[in-house]
């Protein structure tokens, strides 16, 4: 299947499993590349969390802050922390399952560190880095660089593979986006602050991003929604964290 990765959520929800299959889990990733702080906002591979959450499936997008990860086994440790904690939210021997209604409309985001050993798991509040783009014109003189929309030119590190330059109609030309400057979010707590710290970052984020006139005076009922998601994901990760014998943090902001 060729297409994004909301593609393939769209097309088994939407159309290949809608009438004969019911969905308990869907895992977006694991992707090549963080997806912290505001790069969810036009991340793939959080998006594709999003249409499952959407349907009131519970979603995990998982991305490794790793851009020269290109073989199996740089995705590995990061692996196991993901199937510990599904394995915590959907238990098979016979322990308590966790309220999972608690998670529908939620998308849970985990970022992995790029070397393990890793710290834990860190419960981390969503914080505002991002890394500014740097579109730049490439020609088939262009030297070899990262392939792809985001081309590794962070920490001076030049290597990995060839942008696909097709030969374009004359006046045509091609951009493709070098990073630009790193802006990391260095706020204890927050996401990135925690997967630079060796965590690895759990955020739960809502569907509805809205600011209303009433979001000062919240009440104790609306609050309640909230409250369980956290309370669900912590149980989770303290479950997932003894399983791997690590340990368990959270912001304090949650």
């Amino acid at each position: 299947m060729e297409g994004l990765q909301i593609v393939p959520c769209l097309l088994c929800m939407g159309h290949c499993f809608r009438q004969s299959q019911d969905f308990d889990l869907v895992v977006s990733g694991i992707n090549r590349g963080d997806n912290l702080g505001l790069h969810v906002i036009y991340s793939g591979t959080v998006g594709a969390a999003e249409e499952a959450a959407i349907k009131g499936v519970p979603a995990i997008a998982v991305s490794l802050d790793n851009y020269k990860a290109l073989t199996p086994e740089g995705f590995m440790a990061g692996a196991a922390y993901v199937v510990a904690l599904i394995q915590a939210l959907y238990p098979s021997n016979g322990a308590a399952k966790l309220q999972l209604s608690h998670l529908a409309h939620v998308v849970v985001n985990i970022n992995i560190p790029a070397q393990d050993p890793f710290q834990g798991f860190y419960l981390a509040h969503q914080g505002s880095g991002i890394v500014d783009l740097n579109f730049q014109q490439v020609t088939p003189e262009t030297p070899d660089k990262k392939e792809g929309h985001y081309m590794e030119t962070v920490g001076n590190e030049c290597e990995a593979k060839t942008p696909q330059h097709a030969q374009q109609p004359v006046g045509v030309r091609t951009f493709r986006n070098f990073a630009g400057a790193v802006c990391w979010d260095e706020t204890p707590g927050s996401d990135s602050w925690a997967v630079q710290q060796g965590w690895v970052s759990v955020t739960p984020l809502g569907l509805k991003g809205d600011i209303t006139a009433q979001s000062q005076g919240l009440s104790t009922s609306s609050l309640r929604p909230n409250l369980e998601v956290i309370s669900t994901l912590s149980a989770a990760m303290k479950a997932a964290a003894h399983s791997l014998g690590v340990s368990v943090a959270a912001s304090p902001k949650l």
